[in-house]
């Protein structure tokens, strides 16, 4: 953080970067662990450190540097393998809304899922060995739980 700050940069938790990833200069972006992303999907900035997020903030980041405005859209995500327990979680829950977590299946039975609800809409979701189930909790946020 010392280089952006002696660089000039706005930092706070991280390197303030608007939607496009552009950081205070117009000329530097920023993206990966250090970018506090100013995030157009959940109207809040987020801070994501997973190699994920620093792949795929890079493609845009390298299309906005060849003169392109696009958005960096993309929900946060991540997996892990624990044991047995195979979890992709997608979306944020932020610490300090109130949330709700909802669980769906038997937790028992070693598959099911759980939403994080915030003011009736889900935030974030995961599931855990319920394999191709992603792309469903993905398309979940933002919208009321059914």
């Amino acid at each position: 953080m010392a280089l952006a700050e002696a660089a000039g940069l706005a930092v706070d938790n991280g390197v303030l970067v608007d939607a496009t990833l552009r950081t205070s200069d117009p000329f530097v972006y920023a993206v990966g662990d250090v970018a506090n992303h100013d995030h157009p999907v959940l109207r809040r900035r987020v801070r994501v450190e997973h190699w994920d997020t620093a792949i795929e903030q890079a493609k845009v980041a390298a299309q906005n540097l060849l003169g392109a405005e696009e958005r960096y859209e993309r929900l946060p995500y991540f997996f892990t393998d624990q044991y047995d327990l195979g979890m992709e979680y997608v979306g944020y829950a932020a610490a300090d809304a109130d949330t709700s977590v909802v669980i769906s299946g038997d937790p028992s039975c070693g598959s099911w899922r759980a939403y994080w609800v915030s003011g009736g809409v889900v935030a974030a979701g995961m599931h855990v060995n319920e394999w191709g189930a992603i792309d469903e909790i993905r398309e979940q946020i933002g919208h009321p739980l059914t």
